[in-house]
C-alpha cells in the first residue's frame, strides 16, 4: 500500500485538505486535488471538471505556469489563485461550470486588471500576459 500525505497545491487554503499520494508532482496533486472535490461533497463535477480543463488550457499555453492555490468557493464554484511578490491573480470557476471570472492586482504597481463571464473555452490574452508576469 502507497504511502498518503495531505496537500493542498502551494499552501492549505481555508483549512480544506485532501488525501493524495506521497512523491507525485505539484502538478499531480493538483489534479488529484481537483477530481476528488465532487466526492468530497466540495463542488459539482462540472466545476471540477471545468477547473482541469482550464488548467490544461493554461498550462499548453504557458508552460512556465505553477499550480495554484485551488479551493471551493462558498457558493460551490472554484478558485484558483496565484501570489507572487506583490502579485496576485486569481480566476474563480461559477458554479455553473459554464463562464469564469478572473482578477488581477499588483500592489507595487497599483495596477488591476480582470474579466467577468468568461466563456469556458477562451482564455483571454490579457490573462496569460498577467500570469506570465506571475511565473
Amino acid at each position: 500500500m502507497t504511502e498518503q500525505k495531505e496537500f493542498a497545491p502551494q499552501s492549505e487554503a481555508a483549512g480544506v485538505r485532501t488525501v493524495l499520494l506521497a512523491g507525485s508532482s505539484v502538478e499531480e496533486r493538483l489534479l488529484t486535488y481537483l477530481k476528488s472535490l465532487p466526492e468530497r461533497k466540495l463542488t459539482e463535477e462540472a466545476v471540477s471538471i471545468a477547473a482541469q480543463e482550464v488548467w490544461h488550457r493554461l498550462r499548453h499555453l504557458l508552460m512556465s505556469v505553477v499550480p495554484p492555490n485551488a479551493r471551493p468557493t462558498d457558493d460551490g464554484g472554484l478558485r484558483m489563485s496565484w501570489t507572487n511578490n506583490g502579485r496576485y491573480l486569481e480566476i474563480e470557476i461559477a458554479v455553473s461550470a459554464a463562464t469564469f471570472e478572473w482578477f488581477y492586482r499588483d500592489t507595487k504597481a497599483q495596477v488591476s486588471d480582470g474579466g467577468e463571464n468568461v466563456p469556458m473555452a477562451e482564455i483571454p490574452a490579457s490573462l496569460l500576459d498577467r500570469l506570465r508576469e506571475l511565473s
